[in-house]
């Protein structure tokens, strides 16, 4: 009985090492790292191209990879291998997406064996965008561009400094202007990749000011002798949001107009009106934008200023005491109002008011005070005409200031 119980348990010790080793053997098999690839990454893309890259847990040498127009990975579109790490595929469709699985093999023919994926990616837009001003306001301007296939969404930027990113292919945006803008599509991956098409531009692109401040226009320059008159702002005294603007004027005191229909922005010679001299006028100004279609669209009119080209106001050297100023007959004009400093641009003081029907003045005192011998002064004119009761000058320009000095 000794003996079949050694016998016995003999066998039942090589059952258990058999098992044992099984077991040994299972868990060496089972803890086997599968070689596989890994961290796919978009890195570049074209129209109808796109670059991959990726990591793979072994020294395995040929990749194979699959691409698919659907996430489901049903539709096979194309297949190639590598040996590189960086994946280079083309023949794409521009403005699209696609999915790949990257397998891996020690030949060409296991180079597909243990795919990963699907991955996602994207290929650049390639619709030619063209951009359309549409439409302004007093705050905004609105912009319509072509939709492009394939675009989660657009960049719109202007120089201004704005920045937004509409998913339509239209967007109302506060700007001041003019100003240049850019559209471009974009086409985004699962994994954050963005495909970006090229930008298209558009200039003088503006918000309307609905009136202009009396403030914010004036004249810039006159040749009484040409009988020139120059009207805007120039530098950094940009009146009215807008692209353009356009004026109208007539005598105070008659019928002769004139109009100008397209004002240059930003520019001291650019515009201007033809006018009698010694006529008093009034003008008025507004700002437009002109849309892509071509169409103009108009704010409002502003109040009306006041101007006179003199050609003919002189002065004569002070003797014996006084300063005697000339000017020519006027017209449209009910009063004239004389002042003086001993600055050019200095604070003038005023010395007299006479009637528009007088043609000259005799400055005898300045600040209550007879005029010094052989010191500098500078006189200036102030034409004026009555409206609804309240008297209303004329803009003061270079030529309304004449310097003398008395003897």
């Amino acid at each position: 009985m000794k003996g079949k119980d050694m016998r016995k348990r003999k066998f039942r010790q090589s059952i258990m090492l058999f098992g044992a080793a099984l077991s040994v053997a299972g868990i060496l098999f089972t803890t086997e790292a599968k070689a596989k690839v890994t961290k796919l990454e978009q890195t570049d893309c074209y129209y109808t191209t796109a670059t991959v890259s990726f990591t793979e847990d072994s020294s395995d040498k040929y990749h194979g990879y699959k691409i698919y127009s659907d996430k489901a990975c049903k539709n096979l579109v194309g297949s190639n291998y590598t040996s590189s790490s960086s994946l280079y595929i083309s023949n794409l469709k521009n403005g699209s997406h696609f999915w790949i699985t990257v397998g891996h093999g020690t030949s060409s023919d296991t180079a597909y064996n243990d795919p990963y994926g699907p991955f996602e990616i994207v290929t650049k837009p390639d619709t030619e965008i063209k951009i359309s001003f549409v439409g302004a306001d007093d705050k905004t301007a609105t912009l319509q561009w072509t939709a492009v296939e394939g675009a989660n969404y657009y960049e719109v930027a202007s120089a201004e400094g704005g920045a937004w990113k509409p998913t339509t292919n239209s967007l109302t945006a506060p700007v001041v202007g003019p100003t240049r803008v850019g559209v471009r599509a974009v086409r985004v991956s699962e994994s954050g990749y963005q495909a970006i098409g090229y930008p298209a531009y558009l200039s003088d692109v503006s918000a309307l000011s609905s009136k202009i401040d009396l403030g914010s226009f004036t004249i810039t320059d006159t040749y009484p002798t040409l009988k020139k008159v120059y009207f805007g702002v120039v530098g950094g005294q940009m009146f009215a949001k807008g692209n353009g603007w356009e004026a109208e004027g007539q005598e105070v005191k008659g019928k002769k107009k004139f109009t100008i229909l397209n004002g240059t922005m930003n520019s001291k010679y650019g515009s201007y009106a033809t006018v009698k001299n010694n006529t008093m006028y009034k003008f008025r100004v507004r700002a437009y934008v002109t849309l892509s279609d071509g169409n103009k669209k108009c704010g409002d009119w502003s109040d009306y200023k006041y101007f006179i080209l003199t050609k003919d106001t002189k002065y004569t050297y002070g003797e014996r005491g006084k300063i005697t100023v000339k000017w020519g007959k006027l017209k449209g004009v009910g009063r004239v109002v004389v002042s003086v400093s001993t600055a050019r641009d200095g604070k003038f003081t005023k010395v007299g008011t006479v009637k528009g029907s007088k043609k000259n003045f005799v400055i005898k005192k300045y600040k209550k005070k007879a005029l010094k011998r052989l010191q500098n002064y500078y006189v200036r004119i102030e034409y004026q005409t009555k409206v609804k009761g309240k008297w209303k000058s004329s803009i003061i320009v270079d030529g309304n200031r004449y310097a003398t000095y008395c003897r």
